[in-house]
């Protein structure tokens, strides 16, 4: 998971840890046209967001990007507001 700011924090997310590149001067398999249509293709509805890679049980080397926006973290966090909390003395949550 990375939290994206703006799009220069997405391709750098992309290069790292979609396309598994340990630094930009690396060869990638697309020229800089193709690269930059994947970007525009992919990249969020909106910023910030968190950002990360999610795997299908039947094509497990196939990543599928996926973001979270700031809408479902409030209802997230609305939720474990709800939630009543109990004290566990034997030091789990």
């Amino acid at each position: 998971m990375k939290l994206l700011m703006n799009e220069a924090d997405f391709l750098q997310w992309v290069l790292r840890d979609y396309f598994l590149l340990e630094n930009e001067s690396q060869d990638l398999f697309m020229t800089d046209e193709e690269l930059g249509d994947f970007i525009n293709h992919s990249k969020p509805k909106r910023y910030p967001c968190v950002a990360y890679l999610s795997h299908s049980i039947k094509y497990p080397t196939i990543s599928q990007m996926k973001f979270i926006y700031e809408e479902q973290l409030y209802q997230w966090i609305d939720k474990f507001s709800a939630t009543p909390k109990t004290l566990n003395l034997h030091g789990g949550r």
